[in-house]
């Protein structure tokens, strides 16, 4: 009996472990922008701080008590920074183009950033160090084999855990909870009572200020995406903003906007009417469709047919309920809910137009890295690929965000090889 309770507490903590290794990862790079782009040093961090828990398993005390209170001291620093810090850039060494999360909060004082990712580091090694502790104790109860199998079986469930919360668009209010249950259940059964209330008033804390600080954000699959008006007038379409960083969620294309909306309003339109002073096409591709701009310019131009392709179910919801025009609910629009380069190579159809808007929305790489989400669209096959696709005078509209000239250059030439000099920049 004894060896069952083994067995489910190394699975258990094997599942936590993971559950929470990918739950932090997600969390810290959602809220503090630019540890997205150190993703790998807080990998990193866990692994040292699972390792030094697996040196220390001679220590008799129960190091996971610590994990209930350890959880709140990390969210109230990241909803602390999240409102009131900003990361200062020497714009001279780094890429201008990394924007701040804070682009609405006048609130938010700066601080560096070499300080700050050296601050998570530490922090998430600390924290993950009861992790290893308890897991090698629990390991060191059985033959090696055996041991391993139900960790390495464990983690496998974190992993498929935690990808199911994010395919059902949970956010971190459950994802904690799924954390701290099991810690405070262990804790109940082997700390005193005065450890135990407050591992439990930590819970209820953290879990309160997790609501507090996220119950206007949705987490799809992907992102934290949050929902703002675009104007004070109703129906005038909404901003959003996806880990932070601001884009254009929807816009209402018969209205007249007034002060920083009305630029902003203008350029968009601009951008995606441009194919249409050139061609009317009737049959339209849109990858990267987000709430349904380019298909509802695309309608107004005349398309009879429009695929609609985005990879984020969550951007197509919010078209659907919030875009003034309604374009994903026209009879004439066929919405897929994919992976733009998969969707090229599946369809058999031919199109007059074809449009890439700015594929990394979700900005989960860096725009100092050779590797971006979209990369795996703007490749030399997948562009061959897009030109079968085009009926004889077909256009491809493609639109890119690249600050680096070796990036648009890099762009440039491979358009160049698939379609020659006719070329419009």
């Amino acid at each position: 009996m004894k060896e069952k309770k083994h067995a489910l507490d190394l699975f258990l903590i094997s599942l936590l472990t993971l559950f929470a290794e990918l739950l932090f990862i997600r969390y810290l790079s959602s809220n503090i922008y630019l540890l997205s782009y150190y993703k790998n040093a807080v990998l990193i961090s866990i692994f040292l701080g699972l390792g030094t828990g697996f040196m220390l398993s001679r220590v008799k005390k129960n190091l996971l008590e610590l994990i209930p209170f350890s959880t709140l001291v990390i969210v109230c620093a990241v909803v602390y920074f999240n409102d009131y810090l900003r990361i200062d850039l020497d714009y001279a060494e780094m890429d201008a183009s990394i924007w701040p999360e804070f682009w609405a909060n006048p609130r938010a004082r700066g601080v560096p950033l070499l300080p700050v990712l050296l601050v998570f580091y530490l922090v998430m090694a600390l924290y993950f160090i009861p992790f290893g502790h308890f897991t090698i104790q629990k390991m060191a109860r059985f033959r090696p084999l055996t041991g391993y199998s139900i960790n390495i079986f464990g983690g496998l469930s974190g992993i498929v855990f935690f990808t199911l919360s994010g395919w059902l668009w949970t956010g971190p209010l459950v994802w904690f909870f799924f954390l701290l249950l099991p810690v405070l259940v262990w804790s109940y059964a082997h700390s005193t009572r005065t450890t135990f209330f407050i591992n439990t008033v930590s819970a209820f804390l953290t879990l309160f200020l997790i609501f507090s600080a996220h119950y206007q954000d949705i987490w799809s699959p992907y992102s934290k995406i949050r929902v703002y008006p675009f104007s004070s007038s109703p129906d005038s379409g909404f901003i959003s903003t996806t880990n932070g960083n601001p884009q254009v969620g929807c816009i209402n294309l018969d209205m007249d906007y007034s002060g920083p909306e009305r630029e902003l309003n203008n350029e968009s339109k601009a951008i995606y009417r441009l194919p249409y002073y050139i061609k009317r096409p009737r049959r339209v591709l849109v990858a990267g469709a987000g709430a349904g701009n380019e298909v509802a310019v695309a309608l107004r131009g005349g398309a009879r047919m429009v695929d609609a392709v985005e990879l984020d179910p969550v951007f197509i919801a919010l078209g659907r309920a919030l875009n003034p025009h309604i374009p994903f609910d026209d009879p004439r629009v066929k919405v897929h809910v994919d992976d733009a380069r998969a969707f090229f190579h599946k369809t058999r159809k031919k199109y007059d137009l074809i449009v890439i808007g700015f594929l990394d929305s979700q900005y989960l790489l860096s725009h100092m890295s050779n590797l971006r989400t979209e990369n795996f669209v703007y490749t030399l096959e997948s562009l061959r690929r897009i030109r079968e696709l085009l009926s004889p005078g077909g256009i491809l509209q493609l639109n890119y965000n690249a600050p680096r000239p070796d990036m648009r250059k890099k762009l440039f030439f491979i358009l160049k090889e698939v379609f020659g000099d006719d070329l419009l920049v």
